[in-house]
């Protein structure tokens, strides 16, 4: 049994309210079952938020600056961690979409191997508060 592979905070519902000083930053994972299990711990600006699970997602306060977000896997994964560059202004919103993605799959007599992809978007408004509520995706604790 696999247990506490998806976030199970509170749904979200709406997109906080803005405040002039700071930008306000969502990052979120749809649910999906390749690598459903797999959760990287979420850093942005050498301080660690939580493990992203899947189904899951951060609000952040950020100031207007450069941030380095990086997210950080266990030892025992194969795949390598994934740092990106993201620019905020305060008074503003930004959406970001952590993706994992199956590429490929081989299987012969007695073993099986799946290959994957990983990738860190910006989407739009729109598009993210549409997949945030049709996917209840959950606040990650």
């Amino acid at each position: 049994m696999l247990i506490g592979c998806t976030a199970t905070g509170p749904a979200f519902d709406q997109v906080a309210e803005l405040k002039n000083e700071k930008a306000i930053v969502y990052i979120f994972r749809q649910p999906l079952f390749y690598k459903f299990g797999i959760c990287p711990d979420l850093i942005i600006d050498q301080k660690e938020i939580s493990c992203l699970k899947n189904k899951g997602f951060f609000e952040a306060e950020l100031e207007s600056a450069n941030h380095t977000v990086f997210f950080d896997k266990r030892a025992w994964e194969s795949d390598k961690d994934l740092r990106t560059n993201i620019s905020s202004e305060a008074g503003e919103l930004y959406f970001y979409e952590y993706g994992q993605i199956m590429t490929g799959m081989f299987a012969a007599p007695g073993s099986a191997s799946v290959s994957g992809a990983e990738d860190f978007y910006r989407k739009t408004r729109e598009h993210s508060v549409a997949m945030l509520k049709l996917n209840h995706v959950r606040l990650c604790l």
